[in-house]
């Protein structure tokens, strides 16, 4: 890790909550220890985005939506707990009314076969990451896609499971070291 790394870390403790900066530093060494090293985000606050010198960003760190959070992706993993899906969910219905084909009334892209959690984006005019979406059921049924580009927001980190975050990052990380070897 060079200075400028450990500069960046440094800021990024300053400006955690004070209860939660020991979470930061295990997670911040967690990541690093993989890796991923810090890079400062162009964002109008203070955001690290951690990625690994094959170039995947696993995780970021910083102000998304005016809140301090971590924000990990975990497409590649398999029985992922009910409180990730759950914030799937609510990031892909966020999402989806967003989406420019939403709002026309058009399905962005095709639901995956049943009891598939990722699958190929078909939407083809992406150019965020054009590899994988997740696909999470709605309360009203309908299946709504999320881009895996951008990592997924854990809004509260209070009761979080460390031991089963790491395990979701190292699954996704060993995804990465396959695919972009």
């Amino acid at each position: 890790m060079t200075k400028k790394h450990e500069e960046l870390l440094a800021e990024l403790y300053s400006l955690a909550p004070p209860q939660d900066t020991a979470f930061y530093k295990d997670m911040t060494a967690f990541l690093t220890g993989l890796g991923y090293m810090p890079k400062r985000e162009i964002e109008p606050k203070f955001d690290l985005s951690f990625t690994h010198s094959n170039g995947a960003a696993i995780a970021k760190i910083g102000f998304y939506k005016n809140k301090f959070q971590l924000r990990i992706k975990f497409f590649a993993c398999a029985n992922v707990p009910p409180k990730y899906i759950q914030i799937l969910k609510d990031e892909a219905e966020a999402e989806n009314k967003m989406n420019r084909f939403a709002r026309r009334g058009a399905v962005p892209v095709p639901s995956p076969p049943p009891g598939v959690f990722t699958k190929k984006c078909l939407s083809g005019d992406c150019k965020t990451c054009g590899r994988i979406r997740y696909y999470v059921q709605s309360d009203n049924g309908n299946m709504l896609g999320k881009c895996s580009g951008e990592p997924v927001p854990v809004p509260d980190i209070s009761g979080i499971d460390r031991n089963e975050l790491k395990r979701l990052v190292t699954e996704q990380h060993g995804y990465f070291m396959v695919l972009l070897k």
